[in-house]
């Protein structure tokens, strides 16, 4: 009787190989978008320990944000985004910022506030972050994170990060926006590497003097290295 019930089960396997191991799935490797026979809390599994053994699978990494989003899983949802970001860290921008934007909806303000805060910066995989439990490639520790919410619409532009509203002020020649922008931006988040570069950056272009005092003298002790070591070149005059 045993010997006919695992008969049973290893033609079943063959028969339907999602059920026994993901390798055999071919959708896995042509497509990013699963079938709806695929839409399995199983398959989400094997796909997370695809990415904790592969975490350069981008292909996997996709399959996995879009199975969640598809069983609206919020908390695993978070957990395969937060992958995603650790993996590709400050690179694939527009792709990590479509996929955050679709999975909106379904992330808590926490949540949705710590990727949209790491989108340029990217995240590494120590980091402190809000609790995401089925993480693999997550080394940090959960913490608590206050964002300052202005409106419950995410999609207003007060809610964009600082460093891409800079960057359409520069685009358009607007300076004095982009630094002001850049400016609130690293007195609230000093630590921001992408932030204090592009300022420096700024600082060096406009060798605005006076500025550079007093945001060092706003940021004290926790102003960044490449803001306190920025070397001006003197304005040249007719």
């Amino acid at each position: 009787m045993q010997s006919q019930t695992k008969m049973q089960t290893t033609t079943d396997e063959l028969m339907h190989p999602d059920r026994s191991d993901p390798a055999f799935i071919s959708e896995l490797r042509t497509q990013l978008k699963l079938t709806e026979s695929l839409h399995t809390p199983w398959l989400a599994d094997a796909l997370a320990h695809r990415i904790a053994r592969s975490p350069n699978d981008l292909r996997g990494h996709v399959q996995r944000i879009m199975l969640h989003q598809h069983l609206n899983q919020g908390d695993a949802l978070f957990a395969a985004l937060l992958d995603l970001f650790i993996a590709l860290g400050h690179w694939g921008l527009a792709l990590r910022k479509r996929l955050l934007q679709t999975s909106a909806n379904l992330l808590n303000n926490t949540q949705y506030e710590f990727l949209n805060s790491r989108l340029d910066s990217g995240i590494s995989n120590n980091e402190i972050h809000p609790p995401a439990l089925r993480s693999r490639l997550s080394q940090g520790s959960t913490g608590s994170f206050n964002f300052i919410i202005r409106s419950n619409n995410r999609h207003q532009s007060d809610l964009r990060p600082a460093l891409e509203q800079a960057l359409d002020f520069l685009n358009y020649g607007q300076l004095d926006q982009a630094q002001e922008t850049l400016e609130q931006a690293l007195i609230e988040n000093p630590t921001d590497p992408a932030i204090a570069r592009e300022l420096a950056d700024l600082y060096t272009h406009t060798c605005d003097s006076n500025a550079v005092a007093n945001l060092l003298a706003k940021l004290g002790m926790n102003a960044p290295e490449i803001i306190k070591n920025i070397t001006l070149k003197p304005i040249v005059t007719a």
